[in-house]
């Protein structure tokens, strides 16, 4: 049975989260905390929270800030993301950890066993959430000892599920030209659509299932990239099978003040930020013999996904490679295609997602 509850952090500040519970009969299970992307909020991983004690999983889900349940960003935080103020995301990244060190205490949960293979925690971003889950990860020097040794004790993997290129600061390949990506927000007819056939629209385009043709190791071509990424929707789109209900409820219409401050992390003011905590969450290599070494790193990629998707892990694997190649020590990303899937492989499939993080964690 899932329940809900509410943590407050600092200075009043509250997060929203539902949980699974523990898996009965199982004492060293581990615990997945999930951030939802953009717009979509914590409700659409109700599917994987029903069937995750199959394997042995406790997942927790939290709803970002200016998402339903969880407290508005004031507006000097607002303005720090219009400046680009890489402050902002270090807060992002000290609630989180406080936000883990209160369900670890509340909950009891079991620690990391000696062999790894169960107990402790792995925190999962989706889409853009995936800037808020390696953001704890980019910057120890915010967490005094006591922190780092409950870290050290609990936190075993990072799980970036099918990232947008924004959350890593990813940057457009030269060769293509950036006019014929299709984006909601530069859609031309976006000035007369009303707000229902915007959403609409939004939920098909995210929701599709677009073919790239691909090189010999699963990355799309720059022309096929480049045609695939100017469409707004395929005539296969997950979202023809929602209901209204469904819809307006992974969408968070209650949230208090949705995409406000996702919204402006698109900005290009932020690409360097971003750019610079995941190099240093993932590649930096210093951090990843000091800052918990053991760390396993996670990528899950859907090859039909939306191109913002699909561009994060064609760039993160080019860059991984070439650091691979002259044999730095950095953190070691295990690449995992999840084949057939498009950007919601937990509500169209969440029973194989959870096999696929179960059987890598």
């Amino acid at each position: 049975m899932v329940f809900s509850n509410t943590f407050t952090i600092a200075d009043d500040i509250q997060l929203y989260y539902t949980d699974s519970g523990a898996p009965p009969n199982f004492p060293e299970y581990t615990t997945l905390l999930v951030l939802h992307g953009y717009g979509f909020g914590g409700a659409g991983f109700e599917a994987m929270q029903s069937h995750c004690h199959d394997y042995n999983l406790r997942v927790v889900v939290v709803n970002r800030r200016d998402y339903r349940g969880s407290t508005p960003f004031t507006d000097s935080e607002l303005e720090e993301v219009r400046q680009g103020n890489p402050i902002f995301l270090e807060r992002l990244a000290v609630h989180l950890v406080m936000f883990l060190k209160q369900f670890i205490e509340k909950e009891n949960i079991p620690v990391i066993t000696d062999n790894r293979k169960g107990g402790g925690l792995a925190i999962m971003g989706w889409s853009l959430g995936a800037l808020t889950a390696i953001a704890p990860f980019s910057n120890p020097d915010l967490y005094d000892e006591e922190t780092r040794v409950i870290l050290e004790r609990y936190v075993k993997g990072l799980i970036l599920y099918d990232p947008a290129y924004a959350a890593l600061g990813c940057s457009i390949p030269p060769k293509v030209d950036p006019s014929k990506l299709y984006t909601l927000w530069t859609d031309p007819d976006a000035a007369q659509m009303s707000p229902e056939e915007a959403i609409q629209k939004g939920l098909h385009w995210g929701s599709s299932y677009y073919q790239y043709t691909v090189t010999s190791e699963g990355v799309p071509t720059l022309e096929s990239f480049e045609k695939t990424a100017s469409l707004c929707r395929t005539e296969n789109s997950l979202a023809d099978s929602w209901t209204q209900n469904d819809a307006m409820r992974m969408l968070d219409p209650e949230g208090s003040h949705p995409l406000r401050a996702d919204t402006g992390l698109l900005a290009p003011q932020w690409q360097a930020i971003t750019k610079d905590a995941a190099h240093r969450a993932l590649l930096n290599e210093s951090l990843a013999q000091k800052f918990l070494p053991q760390l396993s790193v996670l990528f899950l990629y859907a090859p039909h996904s939306p191109w913002m998707a699909v561009l994060a892990h064609m760039e993160t694997y080019r860059i991984y490679q070439e650091h691979v190649k002259r044999k730095e020590a950095i953190r070691l990303i295990n690449f995992v295609k999840l084949t057939g899937a498009n950007h919601f492989m937990h509500v169209a499939n969440p029973k194989l997602l959870l096999e696929v993080i179960a059987g890598n964690l």
